[in-house]
C-alpha cells in the first residue's frame, strides 16, 4: 500500500484536470463564491448538461451519496454517458475510496485500462513459457499456406511475388501474378505469358500491362514459342514501340535517320519482320532514286513491283506554263508542240481532250529535246515562251510511249 497514494495522487489530478475553460467562467465564479449555493443552483435551467454537473457536484460536495446517483441515473437516461458524466463518476470513485478502496481501485483499472498479467521474473528460476517461436509456424511455407487459403494471391505482398514458385501456379494465380508485375525481370516470363495465353480464359496479348513492358529479347523469345503472334495486333503494336528510334528524331521528314534506323533491324531473327524492314528499306531506296531490290523472292508483288521498276515510265501536266515530269528509267524526252485554234476545234468535235490520236498525223510546230537529270524521279522545264501566249497541245513521247 505503501506506493498506491502516489499512485492515487495522479489518478486524481488527471480527473480533476481544469475543465472550466469549456464553461461559462462568469456562473463558476458565482457556483464558488455566492454565500447560498442553493440561489445559484436556481439559476439554471433544469434538464440541460449544466444542471445536472452542478447539482452532481454539490451533492457530492454535501456528501448525498443518494442524490448523486439519483441524478447520474436521470443524466445518463437523457444524454447518455458524456464526459461530464464520467468526470463526476470519477470524483464518486475516488471520493469513495476510503469506504471501499476495492472498488475504487477497480474503476481506476477499468476507466485507465490497465492491466497487470505479465510474470514476475524470479531469478535462477527455469521459465514455464515458451522463450522461442515454433520455426514450423513463421517459415516460407507456413506463411505460403495461410497465404494460399483464398484462390488467388490476394494474400502475397509484391515484394513476394518473385518468392513463388511461378511454373507451379495455377491457371487464376498466375493470371493474377502477370496482372501484378510491373518489370519484365521475372525468370522465364515468356513461358509464363505463353501458358496464360493458352488457358481457355485467357483475354489475349495485351490484357496485362506487363505484356506491354517486355523486352525485345523476351518478345523475340515468345516468336520463337508461338509464331502466330506475328499476326496479332496488340503483340504487333506492342513490338513496334520496341523498334522506334528516339522521341528526339522524326522519321517522317529525317529519311537518312530513317535508313539507318531500318538498317539496324537489316538482321531481325524473325523472317517476316525482317522481310518487312527490308521492303520498307528498299522503297526508302526508290525514293532516292536508287533501282528497287526484290526482297522476298517468292513474293509475287514484290516481284512485279521489280518488274515494273526496271521499266522506262512518265507522267506529266502543265501548269503555269510549267511542264512538270516525273519519270523512271530515262535518260531523255522529245516535247512537241502544236499550237491550236481553239475555237475551230471546239465547233468540230467539242470533246477534242478525249480524242488527241488525230495529232499525231500531224507535224508539230516546234520539238525539244530534253535531257533528264541522273538519280531523279522529276524533273520540271519552261514550255517555250513564243507559246505563252498562244494556245497549245503539250505531247511527250520517250521509249515508244506518247502522251498529251
Amino acid at each position: 500500500m505503501k506506493h498506491l497514494k502516489p499512485i492515487l495522487i495522479l489518478v486524481f489530478v488527471w480527473i480533476l484536470a481544469p475543465r472550466a475553460a469549456a464553461n461559462d467562467i462568469g456562473y463558476v465564479e458565482k457556483f464558488c463564491l455566492m454565500p447560498d449555493r442553493e440561489e445559484a443552483l436556481k439559476l439554471l435551467i433544469p434538464g440541460t448538461q449544466d444542471y445536472y454537473f452542478y447539482h452532481a457536484l454539490d451533492a457530492q460536495l454535501r456528501g448525498d451519496k443518494a442524490e448523486v446517483q439519483k441524478l447520474l441515473g436521470l443524466w445518463i437516461k437523457r444524454y447518455g454517458r458524456t464526459s461530464r458524466v464520467q468526470e463526476i463518476q470519477n470524483r464518486e470513485a475516488l471520493l469513495n475510496y476510503k469506504a471501499n478502496p476495492n472498488a475504487t481501485l477497480a474503476h481506476v483499472r477499468r476507466e485507465l485500462g490497465l492491466q497487470y498479467n505479465h510474470s514476475r521474473i524470479v531469478e535462477r528460476q527455469k521459465p514455464k513459457h515458451p522463450t522461442a517461436l515454433d520455426p514450423k509456424l513463421i517459415n516460407f511455407e507456413a506463411f505460403r499456406a495461410r497465404a494460399f487459403t483464398s484462390g488467388d494471391l490476394s494474400g502475397v505482398e509484391d515484394r513476394g511475388l518473385e518468392l513463388l514458385d511461378h511454373a507451379g501456379l495455377g491457371a487464376t494465380r498466375l493470371r493474377h501474378l502477370l496482372s501484378r508485375l510491373k518489370r519484365p525481370d521475372l525468370a522465364n516470363l515468356p513461358q509464363l505469358i505463353i501458358k496464360d495465353l493458352r488457358n481457355e480464359h485467357s483475354r489475349g496479348f495485351g490484357s496485362h500491362g506487363i505484356h506491354r513492358n517486355l523486352t525485345i529479347a523476351q518478345m523475340d523469345e515468345l516468336l520463337q514459342i508461338d509464331p502466330k503472334l506475328i499476326d496479332n495486333s496488340n503483340f504487333i503494336n506492342a513490338y513496334l514501340t520496341k523498334l522506334a528510334p528516339s522521341a528526339d528524331v522524326d522519321t517522317r521528314f529525317d529519311l537518312a535517320e530513317r535508313g539507318k534506323h531500318l538498317n539496324r533491324h537489316a538482321d531481325h531473327p524473325v523472317d517476316k519482320w525482317r522481310n518487312l524492314f527490308a521492303d520498307v528499306r528498299s522503297q526508302l531506296d526508290e525514293i532516292e532514286g536508287k533501282k528497287p531490290v526484290l526482297v522476298d523472292k517468292d513474293d509475287r508483288n514484290q516481284k512485279q513491283d521489280q518488274l515494273a521498276g526496271t521499266q522506262a515510265s512518265y507522267e506529266f501536266k502543265v501548269e503555269d506554263r510549267q511542264v512538270q515530269l516525273s519519270f523512271q528509267n530515262l535518260k531523255e524526252v522529245t516535247v512537241n508542240y502544236y499550237p491550236m485554234d481553239v475555237e475551230l476545234l471546239f465547233s468540230r468535235k467539242p470533246f477534242m481532250k478525249e480524242d488527241t490520236d488525230h495529232f499525231t498525223y500531224l507535224v508539230p510546230n516546234t520539238s525539244d529535246t530534253v535531257k533528264l537529270p541522273v538519280k531523279k524521279t522529276a524533273h520540271t522545264f519552261a514550255i517555250p515562251e513564243r507559246f505563252h501566249s498562244s494556245n497549245v497541245m503539250v505531247e511527250i513521247v520517250a521509249n515508244g510511249i506518247r502522251k498529251s
